[in-house]
């Protein structure tokens, strides 16, 4: 049986932060703490960090922004979203993200948790002895022949190819031909 959850109250540390491709990936809510029922994480960021435009099988994402803005794209929609704003991005629907600020600072809540466990296999603890080379981002991860976003698809998340994010998602910018 699975227990009832409990209060508690929890802030960014060295023990709860880690480095997922140069993002600082916060675990304030996790599946353990809400017997799966969300998730929810900080998520701080700057250009040229985005993760690959991707879809989530089985979760919704609420982006609570902070600090600086962002561009969305999910489908054929464009929306600019700065602090003080949320945007939703369903399960199912292909969805990509420009930061336009120097600096991106945002809660992100997932229904039901899941996915965000795939940051615990990819993430560095923050102040580690492990590092990554200097200018690591997710756009490198997946030139490496050994791809380690491989692992997301093992929670749910399907990383689009250029293909489909020409057809899925029509105002994204394409990434450059190989």
């Amino acid at each position: 049986m699975t227990e009832a959850p409990i209060a508690f109250k929890r802030s960014p540390s060295p023990k709860s932060t880690l480095d997922v491709f140069g993002v600082d990936v916060t675990f304030l809510v996790e599946k353990e703490h809400t017997c799966g029922r969300f998730g929810m994480l900080e998520y701080v960021s700057k250009p040229g960090h985005e993760p690959p435009p991707h879809l989530h099988e089985h979760e919704d994402e609420v982006f609570y922004i902070v600090e600086g803005r962002f561009e969305v794209h999910c489908g054929d929609q464009v929306l600019q979203v700065e602090a003080g704003e949320c945007v939703f991005l369903p399960k199912r629907k292909p969805h990509g993200f420009i930061i336009r600020s120097p600096f991106l600072r945002a809660i992100c809540v997932i229904q039901p948790s899941g996915a965000e466990q795939a940051f615990r296999i990819l993430g560095l603890p923050k102040n580690g002895r492990d590092r990554r080379p200097d200018g690591s981002t997710y756009a490198s991860a997946m030139k490496d022949p050994d791809n380690p976003l491989k692992v997301a698809a093992l929670f749910g998340v399907h990383n689009l190819t250029r293909d489909e994010i020409a057809t899925s998602m029509p105002h994204f910018p394409l990434p450059p031909l190989p």
